[in-house]
């Protein structure tokens, strides 16, 4: 089993469970990998700040490990703000079609390109938001948001493991140096059919904040669900320019 582990952290409303077929490519080709649970809002009422998501990360990567750290959607946000705070367990980032933001900014401030796409009905208080599922068209309508190809077996699963997202946490603005998270290396991987983050608002992030390499996936917003076998080689990739 290759050394460096990857760490994937999810996206909002997403749990580890979303990484389960990645997990199992990346493992197939030799790499040891693990999901993070950021803490949610299944009550609707109780607040997460930014501080008790990296609590749960560096559970997850304790001191004296070095991992990949990979972050999808606005899990970006998060593996920004660890880095900032342990850039000696980060060997490298990669962003999944994901927030990757300058400092200063919180989760809300990525770039705004007009999508055609429906959105979701979505509720939220001061709190947490969250999207109900109460119709086939309520399905129907985040199964093509959130998981553009995807079988519907699978998206009947994700639809029930989804919980409120907290908003203080992804509220939260990054304050990121030059002399700490500015010395890690930077991946995107740009998903071209995604409805959720537009692939201009990506190419937009990514150019706001470059990275080597941004890498081109034929996927919608949950790759790990519909291309894990091409995001694994992916991540294999980056692996092999980090020298291992």
């Amino acid at each position: 089993m290759n050394k460096l582990p990857f760490v994937l952290v999810p996206g909002a409303y997403h749990g580890a469970w979303c990484f389960e077929k990645l997990i199992a490519c990346l493992e197939e080709l030799g790499h040891a990998a693990k999901g993070v649970d950021l803490p949610l809002c299944p009550d609707k009422t109780t607040p997460v700040s930014m501080q008790d998501c990296m609590d749960a990360m560096e559970r997850a990567i304790p001191a004296g490990e070095r991992v990949v750290l990979c972050g999808h959607s606005n899990g970006g946000h998060f593996i920004s703000a660890f880095a900032q705070l342990h850039p000696e367990r980060v060997a490298g980032l990669v962003y999944i079609t994901a927030t990757l933001l300058p400092s200063g900014c919180s989760a809300f401030d990525h770039p705004k390109v007009e999508n055609p796409c429906p959105k979701p009905f979505r509720l939220k208080n001061e709190v947490c938001k969250w999207y109900p599922v109460e119709s086939e068209q309520d399905f129907q309508t985040i199964w093509d948001y959130f998981y553009t190809g995807a079988d519907r077996a699978d998206v009947e699963r994700a639809v029930s493991l989804l919980q409120p997202q907290p908003l203080d946490s992804v509220g939260t603005p990054n304050h990121l140096t030059d002399d700490r998270y500015g010395t890690l290396p930077r991946w995107y991987v740009l998903c071209t059919a995604d409805r959720c983050i537009h692939p201009d608002e990506q190419q937009a992030m990514a150019d706001a904040v470059p990275c080597r390499k941004v890498f081109r996936l034929a996927a919608g917003h949950s790759p790990f669900l519909t291309h894990p076998k091409e995001l694994s080689k992916i991540l294999c990739e980056v692996k092999e320019e980090l020298g291992q």
